[in-house]
């Protein structure tokens, strides 16, 4: 009788483990199940919050290239109606327009006679320069010559060739025309 009492006793006691192995099994089982759906959670919310994002850039994008676009309208309009303004403010000050144009020209005539005494002073303080510049010239106005004539030459003979092998071969086609229309003749 001991026996089964003790053996039913370790039964119970053995049931009862298990049952308090399962229910601890079955509780980490749920945490897990848990745990995996916050994931999920997290996961769907990341994805959503980065699908927005990259909507929002899409439509700053787009927002920003119709601002460029009227920024760029507005600078025309500014830039004619510039424009514009100066014409109109031209025409209306002829006479000022005139006198403006009158020293625009005289300084432009300032500055060429300077720069031409310039040189004519520079000429008169180093004529061995000059005259070593002017020698220059002159062998490279000879060289081109030179160049000139001898291309020209080259291409002469060339036509001359070119026209002699031309020659040939009508002299050969007359031949050969020749003798077959007399082989015809004799036929």
């Amino acid at each position: 009788l001991r026996r089964e009492e003790v053996k039913e006793a370790a039964a119970e006691e053995l049931q009862a483990t298990l049952a308090a192995e399962a229910a601890a099994v079955a509780q980490e089982r749920t945490k897990e199940q848990e745990r995996a759906g916050e994931s999920v959670d997290r996961e769907v919310t990341r994805r959503v919050e980065q699908a927005k994002r990259t909507v929002g850039r899409m439509l700053h994008i787009q927002v920003a290239g119709a601002f460029d676009g009227f920024y760029d309208q507005v600078q025309a309009s500014k830039e004619r109606k510039e424009v514009a303004r100066k014409v109109i403010s031209r025409m209306l000050n002829g006479q000022l327009a005139g006198a403006f144009d009158l020293f625009f020209d005289g300084v432009s005539l300032h500055r060429q006679q300077r720069e031409s005494a310039q040189s004519i002073i520079a000429k008169w303080k180093a004529p061995a320069m000059r005259s070593g510049f002017e020698g220059w010239q002159e062998y490279m106005d000879l060289r081109r010559e030179e160049v000139k004539d001898s291309a020209a030459e080259e291409v002469r003979e060339k036509l001359v060739a070119t026209a002699a092998e031309d020659k040939e071969e009508a002299a050969e086609a007359v031949g050969r025309e020749v003798a077959r229309r007399v082989e015809q003749a004799k036929r």
